[in-house]
């Protein structure tokens, strides 16, 4: 019956102590949790304030303005060419839409 024998109580010790003893300390761990999360929250609440003091301030999302104009400049050819080929293809739809069908009615 070495099962029975193991599921007695060891010594008089209490579960805590017998963890301590083993290396775990529930105390210091969730010490460490606490201290943690208190750390985290501080870093949250400094982080904030400082995007609401830049916001505030107007300028977090302020846009530099540039030191040199951009010109652009337009193929004057290009665009001729290019409504030329439009006026063409509203010209060719027109006509295809405008002429008769040739099939007749058959209903």
């Amino acid at each position: 019956m070495p099962f029975f024998n193991s599921t007695k109580k060891s010594s008089g010790e209490k579960p805590v102590q017998k963890l301590k003893r083993q290396g775990i300390n529930p105390e210091r761990d969730w010490k460490i949790i606490f201290v943690l999360f208190i750390f985290l929250n501080i870093c949250l609440l400094g982080f904030h304030g400082f995007l609401f003091y830049r916001i505030s301030e107007g300028g977090f999302f302020e846009i530099p303005e540039a030191d040199s104009e951009i010109t652009e400049s337009i193929d004057m050819e290009l665009l001729e060419s290019t409504l030329k080929d439009f006026s063409e293809r509203e010209a060719e739809l027109l006509e295809k839409v405008s002429s008769p069908d040739p099939a007749p009615e058959a209903r």
